[in-house]
């Protein structure tokens, strides 16, 4: 018996892998790097074969456990170029869910603007909790607290950690609302002055199709 590696067979599975890109701008995007969302709209580039990785194990935990949501909720903010539209589509309107897989070790926090995603699909579908369903590609060496018991104390392994967010204010909505239009307008404007957009430097920038542009992108966009 004789095994070699297809590289061949490798390249053709690669470009099978689609993420899909939603129209418009997506809350996902406001609440992102800024810098990332004006390229996406004025120069895409395809993502990098180790981001459609991530985004297809991603993709996989979704499709396990509930249908593909097509409905498209719509926000509306006022730009001194007029009102513009962000999109927004919660995984599981049924389910008051969002589900996302992250390669963060866990150390009993969750991303601010996970909560504030959850937040803006309560606002636009009129409820005061939704649930947020996170797996980690990869846990920590170190033990949680109430960790699941399949989670090992010495090697990495996958952990799924549900959350469930409830007691959302009024006030709680009005700050998420409040950030959400502020960026939303910063990145309206900057696309159609031509100006850059504020960067979000940090782990995304690894990773980012648009690092060298970002990089070379000075005054002028």
């Amino acid at each position: 018996m004789k095994i070699t590696r297809n590289q061949k067979r490798e390249a053709e599975l690669m470009a099978r892998i689609q993420p899909g890109r939603l129209e418009g701008v997506h809350l996902t995007a406001v609440l992102g790097c800024l810098r990332k969302a004006q390229y996406d709209l004025t120069a895409p580039k395809p993502v990098t074969d180790r981001m459609k990785l991530y985004w297809l194990c991603g993709n996989s935990f979704q499709d396990s456990f509930l249908e593909r949501n097509d409905q498209c909720l719509e926000i509306k903010i006022d730009t001194k170029y007029g009102q513009k539209t962000i999109v927004c589509t919660p995984d599981s309107i049924e389910e008051r869910a969002e589900f996302k897989s992250v390669r963060t070790s866990i150390r009993g926090h969750i991303k601010e603007d996970y909560f504030r995603q959850m937040i803006m699909y309560c606002i636009c579908i009129g409820l005061d909790e939704f649930n947020l369903d996170q797996l980690h590609i990869a846990s920590p060496y170190f033990k949680i607290k109430d960790a699941p018991p399949y989670v090992p104390d010495d090697e990495k392994a996958p952990v799924l950690l549900c959350y469930h967010i409830t007691e959302i204010t009024e006030d709680d909505k009005q700050e998420v609302w409040d950030y959400v239009e502020t960026r939303g307008q910063m990145l309206f404007e900057a696309v159609e002055e031509g100006y850059p957009a504020p960067k979000d430097e940090g782990w995304q920038c690894k990773e980012c199709q648009y690092f060298i542009d970002c990089e070379l992108c000075e005054g002028d966009f």
